[in-house]
C-alpha cells in the first residue's frame, strides 16, 4: 500500500481487533540507484483514534522525547520518493504492515 494510506490502515485494523489495538512492524523498502541499506523496519502501535511508530535503532532501552515515538505521518520522520523524486536512500512510497496476534486472556 502507499504510504499516505498508511495510518487509516492501520487504525482500521485496530478497530478490527477484539481489543482494538493494533501492533506490528512497518517494512520501508528503499529506492534510488544508490543504496547503502536495502530496507527499513520500524514498530508501530494503533487504535482506532492514533499510529504511533518507534524506530528502534533509535534508542537503545531509552524512550527520549523524540518525534519518533509520537503521534505523526511517516512523511513527518522519513523521506519517500515518487517517480519524479528518487535520491539516495530515499524510502519507496509502497510499505507493508505486519500485525502481530496480541490474544486476550
Amino acid at each position: 500500500m502507499n504510504y499516505t494510506d498508511l495510518n487509516k490502515t492501520l487504525q482500521t485494523h485496530a478497530n478490527n481487533q477484539e481489543n482494538g489495538i493494533s501492533l506490528g512492524y512497518i517494512n520501508l523498502g528503499r529506492c534510488g540507484n544508490y543504496v547503502e541499506l536495502s530496507c527499513h523496519m520500524i514498530v508501530y502501535y494503533a487504535t482506532k483514534d492514533m499510529v504511533k511508530y518507534m524506530d528502534c535503532q533509535l534508542y537503545n532501552g531509552v524512550l527520549p522525547n523524540d518525534p519518533k515515538n509520537k503521534e505523526c505521518n511517516l512523511s513527518d520522520i522519513y523521506r519517500f520518493g515518487d517517480k519524479d523524486r528518487l535520491r539516495i536512500n530515499t524510502f519507496s512510497p509502497i510499505v507493508f504492515f505486519m500485525p502481530i496476534l496480541l490474544k486476550q486472556e
